[in-house]
């Protein structure tokens, strides 16, 4: 068969290809009983923020795959439209916010390991199983101080600590105070507030207990408690 007698394009498929970028990007035509257009675009930014991607151009974001969100967008609204939708949409975010939340404690505490510290931030702070796992007690406030000074954060794990209180943040305020906060000790917010206080001003100190443990590889410090000697039998 040669080109002139070549069978047309199916239609089917261009039209299946249009119906994923049938709307561009903020078009509000569409919407069946929508809310303002800003709190549309309002949602939408919610929506790709579940999904952890971005509403603007720029690396592997096109305009045609903003059109193509955007459509989904609309078509799940109109589906689930108003109260429902937004229903889901908090349940998709209270998930989202929880897978990311734990994602940045393990992280704390992988870091907290490799420094050979005793525990990490996160056991401190709301209990980690980790930590738990291996017989360590959660340090209160100056336990836990104690510890830093002994062996200092690194940089990055500032940085990773940073965003661990920045997720929390939110959660602890929509969830009051939480339940693993050390009893007497003042609400979450106000910790995260007091405990970056004390970040800029604290002095890398080493003790005759720092000494030790700092020799010591995970396996070896496991053995010890916060006291600074054999953890107790559970």
């Amino acid at each position: 068969m040669d080109a002139e007698q070549a069978p047309a394009a199916n239609p089917d498929q261009l039209s299946y290809e249009e119906t994923l970028e049938r709307w561009a990007l903020y078009d509000y035509s569409a919407f069946e009983n929508p809310r303002s257009d800003d709190e549309m675009r309002d949602l939408f930014q919610r929506w790709r923020a579940t999904r952890s991607k971005p509403v603007t151009v720029g690396g592997t974001v096109t305009p045609r795959s903003l059109d193509r969100a955007w459509t989904a967008f609309v078509e799940r609204w109109n589906t689930e439209t108003g109260a429902k939708f937004v229903w889901m949409l908090e349940r998709r975010e209270a998930t989202h916010e929880h897978l990311s939340l734990g994602a940045l404690a393990r992280r704390v505490c992988e870091l907290s390991w490799e420094a050979d510290r005793m525990c990490c931030f996160v056991h401190h702070w709301e209990g980690c199983a980790s930590c738990r796992g291996y017989g360590v007690p959660r340090p209160d406030t100056r336990e836990w101080e104690r510890i830093r000074a002994e062996t200092p954060l690194s940089d990055t794990e500032r940085e990773v600590i940073s965003r661990y209180e920045q997720a929390l943040q939110p959660s602890s305020r929509a969830q009051g105070a939480r339940r693993g906060a050390p009893r007497g000790e003042p609400a979450p917010d106000t910790r995260l507030a007091s405990y970056a206080a004390t970040q800029s001003g604290t002095s890398a100190t080493s003790t005759a207990r720092g000494s030790q443990l700092s020799g010591m590889g995970p396996s070896q410090r496991t053995r010890y408690s916060r006291w600074g000697g054999p953890s107790p039998s559970r």
